[in-house]
């Protein structure tokens, strides 16, 4: 059997690092495991202490096939250090696992990930392996493994390049403009996941950086690939028992809110469970049940529904150009009159 390659992008979080690594290391599978991992360079001085244990760490790894480090010579933050070694991969791999540093994974992990990898290979239908879903899972009357859904998960999937790739050159379109007009396209957002047709609102007036990189291209991240599933007809696998869990909450990650928080540990219990020889999917009745505890859990309010119909509309009569010419103005009016500089941007950090 061919073992999927593992890459993990990291910078400082050198207590992330060593449990996510030493969780894998778990795994029986882990002995016939590439795994590649890329220090990224400190944007500041600040991430120079954790940059130096990460360093001193990684040389310490043992327990799989392989071990390849690179170490950055400028900073290039998680999406192109996520790319970097996407690119190193490729030459030997079309099947990986990719990781941020700050997720923990069960010792069933890797025995699910490439079952899934190998069985859906041919499948254009699944874009990837969830090692967890974002929402409560919900099983009525019958037992099963695993289920598929428009609903991409980011803490430790399988992927394929072949795939990503599709992906990519999706998101490097304008795919915005078909949505502002089209309220086929925004209902199916709404159908599946609210938060995310509010995102691709807020995206208009670019209150939504996250989905952005700096050339103000659709970077490729899971707000991105949930959009290119949904409105794809994508699906991703995602298990009914917990293959994976994130301490990223901690507020060390890029993405992190509301502050440092040492003491944040999650609270998801890791399947301890032997995945099985003949895993069973969940019936289309399950399925549903799931789609809608997805929708529930990513709600919104009607006043937020109101606002991003409103978005749409404006987007689709003036085009986006426009309309964040005129927002950026009124934004840079308002804080002149308010007294308040305007924000900085933020600092790359990772994760």
């Amino acid at each position: 059997m061919e073992y999927a390659a593992i890459i993990i992008p990291t910078l400082n979080r050198y207590k992330h690092l060593k449990r996510c690594v030493e969780s894998i290391k778990e795994n029986k599978e882990a002995k016939y495991t590439d795994l590649y991992i890329s220090v990224d360079f400190p944007p500041s001085d600040k991430y120079r202490d954790g940059y130096e244990e990460v360093k001193e760490y990684v040389t310490t790894i043992e327990g799989f096939a392989t071990l390849n480090i690179y170490y950055q010579e400028k900073n290039l933050g998680p999406g192109l250090n996520r790319k970097f070694l996407e690119e190193k991969i490729s030459v030997n791999h079309d099947k990986y696992v990719f990781t941020d540093d700050d997720n923990e994974f069960s010792n069933n992990f890797l025995s699910y990930v490439n079952w899934g990898l190998e069985k859906f290979k041919d499948d254009e239908d699944i874009y990837a392996i969830c090692s967890t879903s974002d929402f409560e899972i919900k099983v009525k009357e019958a037992d099963g493994d695993y289920m598929v859904l428009p609903a991409y998960n980011p803490y430790g999937t399988g992927h394929w390049l072949h795939k990503n790739r599709k992906c990519a050159a999706y998101l490097a379109q304008d795919i915005m403009r078909p949505i502002y007009k089209s309220k086929h396209l925004q209902d199916k957002l709404l159908y599946y996941s609210p938060m995310i047709y509010m995102c691709v609102a807020s995206d208009t007036l670019r209150k939504e950086p996250a989905m952005r990189g700096k050339d103000d291209q659709l970077t490729y991240i899971d707000i991105n690939e949930n959009i290119y599933c949904i409105l794809n007809d994508k699906k991703c696998v995602i298990p009914t028992k917990i293959k994976s869990r994130n301490w990223g909450l901690d507020g060390s990650g890029v993405h992190s809110h509301g502050g440092q928080n040492s003491d944040y540990q999650p609270s998801a219990k890791l399947d301890a469970e032997e995945w099985g020889i003949s895993p069973i999917r969940l019936t289309v009745e399950n399925e549903e049940l799931n789609r809608i505890s997805h929708k529930d859990k990513f709600a919104i309010s009607q006043k937020d529904k109101r606002k991003g119909k409103i978005l749409y509309k404006i987007n689709a009569v003036f085009g986006n150009k426009i309309v964040l010419k005129f927002y950026k103005f009124l934004r840079k009016i308002y804080r002149i009159i308010k007294g308040k500089p305007l924000k900085d941007k933020q600092e790359v950090m990772y994760g």
